[in-house]
This record gives structure tokens, sequence and C-alpha cells, in this order.
């Protein structure tokens, strides 16, 4: 057990620290970057983000073409869509998205 585990004081059952730290625990099992920081967002949530992301990065892209051209905000779109996808936090998040889906099909 590691100090931070020691010090965590143990959760009630039947709480929602309890039903926290259960869901961190099965995560934790499965996913190879360890315990999770916010256990209760699910595979839909993550992938959520990352759709939310890209529809913001096309509607900057759309407002700048209306404001100053319509190739600058091609370019912008692109180059955010780009940057976006090449991400490694981008491609970490849906393996992050899963484990959670696997741990979710455990049940």
């Amino acid at each position: 057990m590691s100090s931070a585990e020691e010090a965590r004081p143990a959760a009630r059952p039947g709480s929602d620290e309890a039903e926290h730290e259960k869901e961190a625990r099965k995560i934790e099992a499965v996913s190879p970057e360890g315990r999770p920081a916010v256990p209760e967002v699910k595979a839909a949530g993550i992938g959520l983000m990352l759709v939310s992301i890209i529809v913001l990065l096309l509607v900057v892209g759309f407002i700048v073409a209306l404001a100053v051209s319509e190739p600058a905000g091609i370019v912008i779109a692109a180059l955010g869509v780009l940057i976006f996808l090449v991400n490694p936090v981008v491609w970490a998040s849906v393996l992050r998205a899963s484990e959670r889906e696997e741990v979710d099909d455990q049940r």
C-alpha cells in the first residue's frame, strides 16, 4: 500500500465516498495508468468531451470565416482539428474511455 492510500480515510459503506472509491479501484485494476482522478466520468462522458472540442474548433473556424475571411476560417478549423487529432492526450482519453467501458461491461 502506498503512503497516499494509507493516509486516505476509510469510506463509509453506502456513502458517495465509498462508491467513488469502489469505481476508482475497479478502473485501477484494468488501467495501465492506475487510479483515475474522476472515476464517475464514464466512457460516454469522455467521448462527449472529445466531440465537444471538435465542434468548438469548427465553430471557431466558422466565426473566423465570417469575421476575417473564408480561407482564414478554413485554415483555423483545419489546423485546430489536425492538432487535436495528433495530440497523444486525445488518444490516451480514447483508451481511458475503453477501460471504463470494460469495467461497465464486467457488471
